[in-house]
C-alpha cells in the first residue's frame, strides 16, 4: 500500500483550525478542496484502488472536504475594492513587476489583512 503525499490540503486544515478556534482572522476566498488522506492499493493485473483512510474536520465538526473553509473577511483575489466601475464588475489589480514583492496596492487580500491587523493593534492599545 502506498500513501499518497499531497500538501495541498495542509493549509486548509490549518486555516480551519486557527479560524475555528478563534485564534486567527481568515482573509481571502472560500476554499474548496480535498481534506482527506488516501492510500493507493495496487491489485494484481495492474489495477489499483484509491482508498480514503482519513477525513479532516473543522473544530465545529464539519467535514472540510464538503464545506471548505469560509474566511472571516471574504475578499476576492484580484478584485480591486478601491474603485467602483459602476457596472458591478470587479477590476483586476495589475500584476506587480517580477523583481519586487507585492504591496497592499497590488493585492486586495494583503490590503484587507493589513487593515484587520491595524484594527487589532488599535483595540489592544
Amino acid at each position: 500500500m502506498k500513501r499518497l503525499r499531497s500538501a495541498l490540503w495542509l493549509p486548509v486544515v490549518l486555516a480551519s483550525a486557527l479560524g475555528g478556534n478563534k485564534r486567527a482572522e481568515l482573509v481571502g476566498e472560500r476554499t474548496y478542496g480535498s481534506a482527506s488522506e488516501q492510500r493507493l492499493i495496487e491489485i494484481e493485473g495492474g489495477a489499483a484502488l484509491f482508498l480514503t483512510v482519513a477525513n479532516y474536520f473543522s473544530p465545529a465538526g464539519r467535514n472540510i472536504s464538503d464545506d471548505g473553509v469560509t474566511p472571516t473577511a471574504e475578499v476576492r483575489a484580484g478584485a480591486d475594492d478601491s474603485a467602483d466601475t459602476g457596472g458591478g464588475e470587479d477590476r483586476v489589480a495589475p500584476e506587480p513587476p517580477a523583481n519586487r514583492a507585492p504591496t497592499p496596492a497590488d493585492d486586495p487580500v494583503l490590503r484587507k489583512a493589513l487593515e484587520l491587523l491595524k484594527g487589532e493593534v488599535r483595540k489592544a492599545a
